[in-house]
């Protein structure tokens, strides 16, 4: 009878203590709220994430731009058709109508067999330099923009 008694105690101690730890838990609304707001940072680092990498396409390429900027190998076949696949790659129709303007003026001279000395004493030299400084530019500001980080005035 004592051993029925004490099984009878335990169970009920047990109960309670697991009834008593459901009764404690988390609310429907509270888990909810923190799903939401896991599922919220998920997306905004996706987002980070996507930026970044857009970033460190535009990034690469300018660093390629400049590094090959105005010497011989941009007369190459080989060199302008990397250039082309570079920029369609970034998928941006601003930075490629600004290079598609400065290849209707360079590319006419270079096919004259100007040299790149002679082009850039010329006016349409200074025209080309422009609009390379603006799309450097450009870049600059699309990597800032994407990065989120402001840019003064």
């Amino acid at each position: 009878m004592k051993k029925k008694i004490l099984i009878g105690v335990v169970i009920l101690l047990v109960s309670s203590m697991v009834l008593g730890g459901c009764a404690a838990g988390v609310s429907q609304e509270e888990y909810d709220a923190v799903v939401a707001e896991r599922d919220a940072a998920q997306a905004e680092l996706a987002s980070l994430q996507a930026n970044a990498a857009v970033a460190a396409a535009y990034v690469e390429f300018l660093a390629w731009h400049i590094g090959a900027a105005y010497s011989e190998v941009e007369k190459d076949a080989e060199y302008w058709a990397e250039f082309e696949a570079k920029v369609d790659a970034l998928n941006d129709t601003e930075l490629s109508d600004m290079f598609a303007d400065m290849g209707e003026i360079y590319m006419p001279l270079v096919a004259q067999g100007l040299s790149e000395e002679e082009i850039m004493e010329m006016p349409e030299g200074e025209e080309i330099m422009q609009i390379h400084e603006d799309s450097c530019s450009y870049m600059v500001s699309k990597i800032m923009e994407l990065l989120g980080v402001a840019q003064q005035s």
